[in-house]
């Protein structure tokens, strides 16, 4: 969504992007030349028809900059630019390691260790610059990845306030109505797939703590079904709070759900950007989240309570208090819509992105650090 969302900041800049394709996505495709750029299918399946394919597409435009997201995607991009005077500009989305020591990640097969070797190699010698979604995710790459701090600029992600829609008394109540709650009931709100890193059972186990201060509290968890979905499913069960929490899947009306909540929880153990965080800010939502290093770059300064990660008591604490304290609840509400604007609008975020892409295309590398 990001990238969909700043097509047009960029193209007003003056970029004339074209966006090669590994894996059709056709509605994403359409999406995206209605939003002003080139969209270009890699025919072929696997890595030497995609290499090959982009090959020639470099050859045949002749661009200005290569700027490449993830890893399939880094190597056939490096794979590109071999042989000819294109700089190439790497992205960092997600922290490379678990800050906590506390998220359960199986041990990479060899497979995984010489794709990484491949990686950094090819990083090192083919790779001019990087972009970083956030100071941890560049820490993290800088530590465990051994990128040279200067070789990675941070920009933080951005969304569009515009698509999420203004906070209403008349949407609240409308909200809540459709999703059941009981006048009166305090509604918590979590955003992510069910995955370790997300860990919603640290939620879950916070709701029924806080259940016993507020009998009448709802939860309500939104996103996609994965792998400790059958976890989540068992520890509701277990816990008895069946009326309290529900497991709503995948939801298009999401914006609508966060702004009729109470509190925004987020108890993930591992993020880069958290695109979800970035809307319950744009939202004015009072938001409970980990104490990690990427959270704390975008609430530290005020605009969040941060507790200990897998700490349920901590978040229960912490939710009971915004639910009972609206003065405190307010102020990080006002403090995280103004850090928002200030850091992850869509035109601040489009102008250093444009800037960095010129930057690193004319040979200069990448920019200061924004004030």
């Amino acid at each position: 969504m990001s990238l969909l969302e700043l097509l047009p900041g960029y193209v007003e800049r003056g970029v004339r992007p074209t966006i090669a394709v590994l894996k059709s996505r056709p509605e994403g495709e359409r999406e995206a030349e209605r939003r002003g750029a080139e969209v270009v299918r890699l025919h072929g399946e696997g890595w030497r028809a995609w290499a090959g394919a982009f090959r020639r597409l470099v050859g045949e435009r002749q661009p200005d900059l290569i700027y490449t997201s993830l890893f399939e995607a880094d190597l056939i991009g490096r794979f590109g630019r071999i042989g000819r005077p294109i700089p190439v500009l790497g992205s960092f989305v997600n922290t490379y390691d678990d800050p906590t020591g506390l998220e359960q990640r199986a041990e990479p097969s060899a497979k995984r260790r010489l794709a990484e070797r491949v990686d950094r190699y090819s990083g090192r010698i083919w790779t001019d610059h990087y972009h970083a979604v956030a100071e941890a995710v560049r820490d993290s790459y800088v530590r465990g990845y051994g990128v040279r701090p200067d070789k990675i600029t941070v920009v933080h992600r951005g969304r569009a306030r515009g698509r999420l829609g203004e906070p209403s008394r008349e949407r609240r109540a409308a909200t809540r109505y459709q999703l059941g709650v009981p006048e009166g009931a305090p509604v918590l709100v979590n955003v992510g797939r069910h995955e370790t890193q997300k860990d919603q059972k640290t939620f879950v186990e916070a709701v029924a703590l806080v259940r016993k201060t507020l009998p009448n509290v709802r939860a309500f968890v939104l996103g996609r079904e994965g792998t400790t979905t059958p976890l989540l499913l068992g520890k509701i069960k277990a816990l008895g709070v069946e009326e309290n929490v529900s497991l709503l899947g995948y939801r298009a009306d999401v914006p609508d759900i966060v702004s009729a909540s109470d509190v925004f929880v987020f108890p993930s153990l591992r993020e880069g950007a958290a695109g979800s965080v970035l809307e319950a800010m744009a939202l004015g939502r009072p938001i409970v989240a980990s104490d990690i290093p990427a959270l704390r770059d975008i609430l530290g300064g005020g605009a969040g309570a941060l507790v200990p990660p897998c700490d349920a008591s901590a978040f229960a604490r912490a939710i009971v208090d915004l639910l009972s304290n609206t003065e405190r609840a307010s102020l990080l509400s006002r403090t995280a819509l103004r850090c928002f604007e200030d850091t992850h609008s869509l035109d601040h975020v489009a102008d250093r992105m444009v800037a960095l892409f010129r930057s690193v295309a004319s040979g200069q590398g990448g920019l200061v650090p924004s004030s």
